[in-house]
């Protein structure tokens, strides 16, 4: 996402015993850029004071299920499974190092993917977030997502498999949204989404859709499409199906569309993550605000939502209508996720193309701490993976890209 680069945090004194390290730079297309990292000890400041809001003015609205379109598609088309996909990994990622405070393991791109400037990496989530394991069928995996800078192809997932964390495999899968044709026969488009964020829980994918909420996606119904027409989509006339030549596609099967009342602004769904230290279970969201959106008077908040522990869907009513639970206006720019650890709020905030991000922690209703540059240049999105306390990023700008875990413990205790 779009980021201000007003923020340019000086050089620090380094606390006792810590040497100053720069990112590793290898030396491959593919390689974390060489950037020196500037970080330093914890210290309580913000853009402003949190303020707590009213959560029941912020609600996400449950739309009409494609499933129709869905089982349409299933006539004509193999399913496949996540285990398939995952099996069928066509790249590679390389065991590096970012260089980060507390950090416990990193991956750097070993192709294109690397410094690519038409496709730009966001979302990321796991199989602990799916399953509260560290495994699913016996693998350990990371989705990321990645959206087409052109939107023209729309959104698509990374399936990576870290079972062997010195060799992570994985394979792109692109987001469609399936519709029945006016001859009566399955089809789908692209998903015109930013995909700043990722929840896998349980069969479900939650996607966030900036300014209308979150689509969400059954994992059940991945489906193998030809691979032959990169520049085609959906059905041609042979009865052929397409993916801009990915072999697999995921179909949306639902939307939750934001609903705010009273005197709220619109929210702005940045970015998506589980928390599974909450009961029941919850998602937090984040919203994105630039230092010009903050002249305007626009907030930057976060959001909880329950999750149903049955459907694994948001917490509804009968009429398909989710309440937030916890809304805060946390007043940080340049926001690009949260997620949450026992009632602590973990917030990642990007700092411009040159300079390392910053992780915040807020435990309201007011209490905010800073640590400055403990995060990768371009940071985005954050998922928690507690069984190995471990928190997790992604880096997108090109030439600077990594997936990074660090120590979650060392932030939140």
């Amino acid at each position: 996402m779009t980021e201000d680069t007003d923020v340019t945090p000086s050089t620090p004194t380094l606390p006792t015993g810590i040497g100053r390290r720069a990112v590793l730079g290898l030396a491959a297309a593919g390689a974390v850029g060489a950037t020196a990292l500037r970080w330093a000890p914890p210290a309580t400041a913000a853009d402003g004071t949190p303020v707590v809001l009213d959560p029941t003015s912020f609600r996400l609205v449950e739309s009409e299920r494609n499933a129709g379109a869905i089982n349409k598609l299933r006539r004509v088309l193999r399913r496949a499974s996540v285990t398939e996909v995952l099996d069928s990994g066509d790249r590679t990622l390389a065991p590096t190092t970012v260089g980060l405070p507390h950090e416990v393991r990193a991956w750097a791109y070993t192709d294109d993917d690397a410094t690519t400037t038409d496709w730009y990496p966001q979302g990321i989530t796991s199989t602990f977030d799916a399953t509260g394991e560290d495994v699913a069928d016996g693998r350990s995996a990371l989705l990321t997502s990645w959206y087409d800078k052109a939107d023209v192809q729309g959104a698509r997932i990374a399936f990576i498999d870290i079972t062997d964390p010195d060799e992570p495999t994985y394979r792109y899968v692109l987001l469609v949204e399936p519709y029945i044709r006016e001859d009566g026969r399955g089809d789908f488009r692209p998903v015109p989404v930013h995909a700043g964020g990722l929840v896998w829980y349980g069969h479900w994918l939650s996607v966030v859709d900036t300014w209308n909420g979150v689509r969400v996606f059954d994992m059940r119904h991945l489906f193998e499409v030809d691979t032959d027409r990169p520049d085609a989509v959906g059905r041609a006339d042979d009865g052929t199906y397409h993916a801009f030549g990915h072999r697999y596609v995921l179909p949306q099967a639902l939307h939750h569309t934001s609903d705010v009342v009273g005197d709220e602004t619109d929210f702005r769904f940045s970015s998506i993550s589980l928390d599974r230290s909450s009961s029941p279970h919850s998602v937090v969201m984040a919203e994105y605000r630039a230092a010009a959106d903050e002249a305007a008077g626009q907030a930057a908040r976060v959001i909880r939502f329950d999750m149903h522990p049955r459907t694994g869907l948001l917490k509804a009513s009968d009429d398909g209508v989710a309440v937030a639970r916890e809304v805060a206006d946390v007043d940080i720019n340049s926001m690009q996720s949260a997620t949450a650890i026992d009632g602590v709020f973990v917030i990642s905030r990007s700092a411009g193309t040159s300079a390392n991000g910053h992780l915040v922690t807020y435990t309201p209703p007011e209490e905010v701490t800073w640590y400055r540059g403990h995060f990768p240049v371009g940071t985005e999105d954050l998922t928690t993976w507690g069984s190995r306390d471990e928190l997790w990023t992604l880096a997108e700008h090109p030439g600077q890209r990594s997936i990074v875990a660090v120590r979650a413990s060392a932030y939140v205790s």
